[in-house]
């Protein structure tokens, strides 16, 4: 019996080593890298090698340095991970720092290798953490990062299970997304020569926020992304301490970018404190719906609330639940449900959510992730690719949106998307839908089981395929999941997003509108001017406008009854119809009125103008060319008529018909006297342009003649001949602009005497405000002073170059919180590492004081936002500011708010007149701080272009799809402009910016400073409308804002990039760029950079350079000066140019003369120092025989005086 039960004991322990082994089989080809392979990023998503995407959830390491291998990271505990936990990835936090990597580089990497090995025994991904804390710079631990990235890629190239993070948190001053870009773009090829398939994770700044938490925002990122594939982008929050913020950040970021969650936790931002499960459930819940991958922090016994095991588990074990702190049991059941779901190789036709799991409503559903299953399941397209070639691979259309993200294009009437959803509460939701279309009348409706839930949705004529608008409708919907499918009952527009929201918008009875002329099949000849009228009314309200459609095309709209428009008839059968908006926005469209128009076989009398290229053509123009009258197509076709004649001259051109429709014949014969008029369009200015009083104002015309020469054109203003010109190009100069709005025309003369008018160009010149008397220069170069440490060094105030004639010290930022609006500032304690404190620091102020330099405060910052939501805040600032100036005695004050501190509420339209409180309050604060110091306070702005130039195409307070934020400096800027010292724009850092040609300009080179600058000196309509017509600013108040170095900001030219633009802005000098100016601005003052500690950096290269050319244009004094005097004798310099000498000459004695010679790269070519002579009539010989012909600068020392000037070597 005995023996029996020993048998059976073996045979128990067989049975169960055999199970453990089959399970652990089983295991092991069901693990998370068997299932996916080899991972890539497509479009915003984490993909699989079946290019599926999916949502890796797994847990990352404490410090390998206290937590390692050995100790909480031991064969048991990882099983405990992979085979309990079921985590698919292991994150591996190698800290650099803090007694790590920089301390024994060959024994962690070594360690690191070890745990990638453990990782993939177990099938789980390994993410490499080069965990980069302190310092928060990136680049400060540049070398290490290659010398460990090449290790680890050389050992381990062959996985297919590897994923590189190559920089944890960057964070700190100055440690801007472009500081990051610079490391990445130097440490991502170092992997990718080595493992070119694995993907590649990037911190963001702010301590992986995307500056939530730090210096800038996400439109960094998304300005300026980078340029390799298979990158992400991470992203870190502590749900206690972060809350919504951060939530609406990663949502916002997600949608547009590819983002990893490599670090979060329950607690606060300290790891540590009590535990918000229902927060972090929040963020559990995007991040699964939007197919997030992520890991939290952390595996480890640490003391911490956010560390996993409790406290002593490590020693030892056991690794199971009952060992777990709240937090750790918590994650492990995130971690394990629901279970894994990869998509496989082969989805058969089952339908699916594209993210995995259905979208909740309410909620937003992006177009562009319609259900997975195929042609005929979840979608149908009726193109055979994507003709978008963006996001995914099947066949529905899907392109870049300028909103950010994706959207659905190339619709086509009976395609249709379906959507799996999950409603969360049977009622009717209000639907909002962002649509694009170039011209009206388009429609979709959602269905439910085949079941109409919306009834036709009305997509307007938003003017552009990106030209984003909102239309809305109400959406029966019953509770739990489901599937929506969207409808396209007509082509030719796009889809962004689908908003579902809980707030139903009031029934609301449709508008009715009928065509009451023109009557059903009548007929007209070619060329003759039909009049369209409708009757439109609204039982519950009021007609907004109605828009006219000839041909689905819009030709016109009227806002007030009696509702008319004309069109002038071509040949051909002609549908008319009528769409009517009432005060809900609300629309229908009229039944359609056929009509037909024939030939005009009379032909007609040909006296419209002969057609010319780019003749400043818009819609309704007529003109004649080869016998044939044209009429210019509505917008948008319009843009078309004047373009290139090869392929738009009208019955000619390659693609005519898509801009011109043919009007009829011509009568066969000339005019009477047997001479074709010539034709003459007015160029520049454009009609609408803005200009200072005073202003030199460049008039161009386009003027040609089909059958003869043009002998003259002549310019009037308000009938008044003010120039001609004989010879082509056509110009004349208006000088010295008197206040007020003109009407320019041009007249052109043919050789036989025939004469034409051109259409008027009407423009405005406004009244000067005198500048603020400050005591600064005629020529600025304004500096931005580090109160912090970023790597380019510390700088006492004393030691600033003499070449900078303000110092912007920075930063004053928020005390308590953005929107308490007390501000404080004080020395930072690392001046302590060089001797410096507080009352050095304000004796240094005094003393450049004393040289004839202005020292002001700079307010925000990247970090340092400001936000005066309430007139409490605003009164904290005013307090607060007041004392500060008056503590340290600064000259005066720059507003440098950034991030999202200035921004619109919707509705807000009018610049002249704000009524979002941020902005008003910011206003009356800024003025009463400079009305307490009187007219001598200097006041600049350092807005980005976001906050300025974006105003022309996109308002905060207007354009409902843009961001808030946009152009909401533009209100400061005019309420203070009587204040305003300088405005000193950001061109760095930027995106891409439309400027006054309709164009667009990227940052990077001399157009971006030139076509912006213009833009504030002529003014500029707020989104195009010419009501809303921001007035030009002084040349005096502009200076144009420049990294001083590459490492200083993206959009670095160097200084020749600066002083080109400058040459063509102050004297007219050209340089061969797309942005063609009509005037110069000879008063332009001068430059701000970021920053003076950078420049010195890297020795002052910018600022010698620039300072030199500024100073070539005139003194540094306040007084403009024509020679150089030293005791008001003469001081001679000669020849200039030179072939080989140059003499100093003076009429007095000198003592201590220096003088230094720079080339146009900042480069000293000569120096000499401390030359004494006590005779009258010196003369100083320099030798410059060794330096190449070109252009130099000099800066001069005489009797203590400085001057500077040019010299030419031929």
């Amino acid at each position: 019996m005995k023996t029996q039960n020993i048998l059976a004991n073996y045979i128990v322990l067989i049975t169960l080593v055999f199970c453990i082994l089959f399970s652990a089989k089983t295991i092991a080809q069901n693990t998370p890298v068997s299932q996916n392979g080899q991972l890539k990023v497509c479009g915003t998503q984490l993909c699989n090698q079946y290019n599926q995407p999916i949502q890796l959830r797994g847990m990352s390491t404490h410090g390998i340095q206290w937590y390692g291998w050995g100790d909480c990271l031991t064969e048991a505990s990882l099983d405990a991970l992979a085979y309990d936990w079921e985590a698919d990835i292991l994150r591996i936090s190698l800290y650099v720092q803090e007694g790590g990597y920089e301390t024994d580089p060959v024994g962690f990497t070594t360690q690191v290798s070890r745990l990638i090995n453990e990782a993939t025994e177990r099938g789980m991904y390994a993410l490499i953490d080069w965990h980069q804390l302190s310092p928060g710079d990136p680049n400060a631990n540049l070398e290490n990062a290659k010398r460990f990235f090449t290790d680890i890629a050389n050992e381990h190239k062959n996985k297919n299970n590897i994923i590189y993070d190559v920089c944890n948190e960057p964070n700190g001053a100055g440690v801007n997304w472009n500081r990051i870009k610079t490391y990445a773009d130097q440490i991502i090829p170092v992997i990718r020569g080595i493992d070119n398939d694995a993907v590649v994770l990037v911190g963001t700044q702010g301590w992986a926020t995307f500056g939530v938490s730090g210096e800038g925002n996400l439109q960094d990122v998304l300005d300026n992304p980078l340029s390799f594939d298979n990158v992400m982008y991470t992203f870190h929050f502590y749900a206690k301490s972060h809350q919504d913020a951060y939530l609406n950040v990663l949502d916002q970021a997600s949608s547009q970018l590819p983002v990893f969650v490599t670090e979060f936790g329950s607690q606060e931002f300290t790891g540590d404190g009590p535990n918000d499960f229902v927060m972090t459930q929040r963020f559990i819940d995007l991040m699964r719906q939007k197919k997030i991958s992520w890991t939290s922090w952390n595996y480890s016994d640490d003391t911490r609330s956010g560390a996993a095991w409790q406290a002593g588990t490590c020693s030892g074990g056991p690794w199971t639940t009952n060992r777990l702190k709240e937090a750790g049991s918590w994650i492990r059941d995130k971690i394990k449900f629901p279970a894994d779901d990869f998509p496989g190789g082969d989805p058969g036709e089952t339908q699916r959510p594209y993210l995995g799991t259905p979208a909740i409503i309410p909620g937003i559903v992006e177009a562009e992730n319609y259900d997975l299953g195929g042609s005929g399941i979840a979608y149908n397209d009726l193109s055979s690719a994507n003709q978008g070639g963006s996001y995914r691979t099947d066949e529905v259309d899907v392109e870049p949106c300028s909103e950010g993200g994706y959207n659905v294009g190339w619709i086509n009437a009976g395609e249709w998307l379906e959507y799996s959803v999950d409603v969360q509460e049977t009622k009717t939701y209000a639907l909002e839908v962002r649509v694009a279309a170039i011209s009206g009348g388009k429609q979709f409706h959602l269905e439910v089981n085949n079941q109409d839930v919306s009834g036709p949705i009305i997509v307007p004529n938003t003017g552009g395929w990106q030209v984003w608008q909102t239309i809305s409708a109400n959406v029966p919907l019953t509770a739990g999941p489901q599937i929506i499918r969207v409808f396209m009952d007509s082509g030719d527009f796009n889809i962004h997003r689908f908003t579902f929201t809980s707030e139903t918008t009031p029934d609301n009875q449709l508008p009715i509108v009928t065509i009451t002329a023109p009557q059903q099949g009548a007929t007209y000849t070619a060329g003759q001017t039909v009049t369209i009228s409708a009757n439109a009314s609204d039982a519950d309200g009021s007609v907004t406008r109605v828009e006219f459609f000839v041909d689905g095309n819009k030709i016109a709209e009227d806002t007030s009854a009696p509702f008319d428009a004309s069109w002038v008839s071509t040949t051909g059968s002609h549908s008319i119809s009528a769409i009517v908006i009432d005060n809900d926005n609300a629309s229908s469209t009229s039944s359609a009125v056929t009509i037909s128009v024939e030939n005009n076989t009379g032909g007609t009398t040909c006296t419209d103008p002969q057609y010319v290229e780019n003749g400043g053509y818009v819609a309704g123009s007529v003109v004649q060319n080869n016998g044939n009258t044209y009429e210019c197509k509505p917008y948008p076709f319009s843009g078309w008529c004047n373009g290139a004649a090869w392929a738009y001259a009208p019955g000619e051109g390659t693609y005519w018909q898509d801009a011109w429709t043919l009007v009829g014949e011509c009568d066969g014969g000339n005019p009477p006297d047997g001479n074709e008029a010539p034709t003459v369009t007015i160029t520049q200015p454009n009609s609408g342009q803005s200009f200072v009083a005073g202003s030199t104002i460049n008039i161009t015309a386009s003027a040609s003649d089909t059958d003869g020469t043009i002998s003259l054109v002549e310019f009037f203003r308000n009938g008044i001949k003010i120039g001609e010109d004989s010879t082509a190009p056509y110009e004349s100069i208006w000088t010295n602009a008197t206040t007020g709005t003109s009407t320019l025309t041009a007249k052109a003369t043919d050789n036989d005497n025939a004469t034409t008018e051109s259409s008027p160009v009407t423009v405005t010149v406004g009244t000067v405000t005198p500048p603020p008397t400050t005591g600064l220069p005629a020529r600025i170069l304004n500096g931005y002073w580090h109160n912090f440490q970023n790597g380019s060094g510390l700088i006492k105030l004393r030691d600033v170059s003499p070449n900078w004639d303000v110092i912007n010290v920075s930063f004053a930022v928020s005390k308590i919180s953005p929107t308490d609006g007390e501000i404080g500032f004080e020395l930072d304690p690392v001046f302590g590492t060089i001797n410096y404190d507080v009352n050095e620091f304000k004796s240094d102020i005094q003393w450049l004081q004393s040289q004839g330099k202005k020292v002001i405060i700079s307010i925000g910052g990247a970090e340092g936002q400001v936000q005066l939501n309430t007139t409490s805040a605003r009164d904290k600032f005013i307090t607060s500011m007041i004392s500060i100036i008056e503590e340290y005695g600064f000259d005066g004050m720059d507003i440098d708010f950034e991030g999202q501190s200035l921004s619109f509420n919707l509705g807000d339209t009018d610049f002249e007149n704000p009524t979002t409180p941020v902005i008003v309050n910011t206003i009356n604060a800024v003025r009463d701080v400079c009305n307490h110091f009187g007219d001598d306070f200097i006041l600049t702005m350092a807005p980005e272009t976001f906050f300025v130039q974006l105003g022309y195409s996109f308002y905060g307070g207007i354009s409902a799809g843009a961001d808030r934020r946009a152009g909401a400096y533009l209100p400061l800027i005019h309420a203070l402009r009587d204040k305003l010292t300088f405005l000193q724009v950001q061109y760095y850092n930027s995106g891409s910016i439309t400027a006054l040609d309709d164009q667009f300009y990227g940052m990077g080179n001399s157009d971006f400073y030139v076509s912006l600058v213009d833009m504030l000196l002529k003014g500029f309509p707020i989104t195009r409308d010419q009501s809303k017509f921001f007035p030009a600013l002084r040349p005096d108040q502009i200076l144009i804002g420049v990294p001083a170095t590459v490492n200083a900001g993206n959009g670095h030219t160097g200084a020749q990039g600066v002083i080109t633009a400058l040459d063509y802005l102050i004297k007219g000098n050209g340089f061969g760029g797309q942005y063609n100016l009509t005037q110069t601005y000879p008063a332009l003052r001068g430059v701000m950079s970021w920053s003076i500690n950078w420049d010195a950096f890297e020795n002052k290269n910018f600022s010698n350079t620039v300072r030199a050319y500024l100073d070539g244009l005139g003194s540094r004094s306040n007084e403009v000066v024509t020679s150089l005097k030293v005791n008001t004798e003469e001081l001679s310099i000669f020849p200039n140019p030179i072939q080989k000498y140059v003499h100093f000459t003076l009429d007095t004695p000198i003592h201590n003369f220096s003088i230094e010679v720079y080339n146009m790269a900042g480069i000293k070519v000569y120096q000499k120092d401390n030359f004494t002579n006590n005779k009258a009539n010196t003369s100083l010989r320099i030798d410059l025989e060794h330096v190449a012909p070109g252009m130099y600068f000099y800066k001069s020392r005489v009797n203590d005086k400085r001057y500077t000037g040019r010299l030419i070597k031929e």
